[in-house]
């Protein structure tokens, strides 16, 4: 029988941030988690959970980003970064798939493989392959509630993510868009899982993301933060994905 404990702390482990905040409208922004408040399960099994709450990104982060900063040195560059947020903010949450995901965080080295299982907007479970400590962990999101089973010491986490506290952060984020603060543009292109992928950058003065999105779902196919000196912390990316797939009717339970 699993314990059911509840977090003491926030989630907020550079690992936990990247795989934790499947919010696509928080990873657009270039926030790739948020702070989850916790919640104490004691004594129940694990249940079915409820249907998530379908939250689609608000009309205004697309806009937004028509207003980035003027400034930029080619103006194509930041339409192109419009057209490719657009596209992800639109459509890339809704897309459902089954992806196998790397994720390193350079200080200390620690790499990790994971199956990702996305079904749409906040209903999303990941479970490690890799290392051997955390093999069989498993996250689960479900709308602003999540599980972290830990198999080594046969327990269940669990804690909320408040959309409360989503919408708050996407609200900075536009403010530091329109002031010109925060800066976005198309840098390349290139093939991640055997899919076409455009690469859109985003500045703030703290540092950044480069996100790879795919050209024809929107889906974030790969991700890497920058620090504020330009230098890599942690990149996340897929080596296969499927856009059609078959889910299990335990998976999301």
């Amino acid at each position: 029988m699993f314990k059911f404990s509840q977090y003491n702390r926030r989630f907020r482990g550079r690992l936990g941030r990247a795989l934790a905040g499947a919010a696509a409208i928080l990873l657009a922004v270039g926030l790739a988690g948020a702070p989850c408040g916790a919640q104490a399960r004691q004594g129940r099994k694990p249940g079915r959970m409820g249907r998530p709450r379908m939250l689609s990104a608000p009309r205004a982060a697309i806009t937004a980003i028509a207003t980035i900063a003027a400034t930029e040195a080619n103006p194509a560059d930041v339409k192109r970064a419009r057209e490719i947020m657009g596209l992800f903010l639109r459509q890339g949450n809704k897309q459902p798939y089954i992806g196998e995901q790397i994720t390193q965080v350079m200080a200390g080295g620690l790499e990790s493989k994971q199956i990702v299982k996305h079904r749409g907007p906040w209903l999303d479970r990941i479970q490690f392959l890799a290392p051997p400590r955390m093999n069989g962990e498993i996250i689960l999101q479900n709308g602003g509630r999540f599980q972290h089973y830990k198999p080594s010491q046969n327990v269940i986490l669990e804690g909320i993510a408040s959309p409360e506290v989503f919408d708050g952060q996407v609200k900075e984020i536009l403010q530091g868009i329109r002031s010109g603060r925060i800066t976005a543009r198309a840098v390349g292109s290139q093939v991640v899982a055997e899919q076409n992928a455009s690469i859109v950058e985003i500045r703030t003065p703290e540092g950044g993301w480069r996100l790879w999105i795919d050209d024809k779902t929107g889906v974030r196919l790969k991700s890497e933060q920058l620090n504020a000196q330009d230098s890599v912390t942690l990149t996340t990316y897929f080596t296969k994905i499927d856009y059609t797939p078959t889910f299990d009717p335990a998976d999301f339970s």
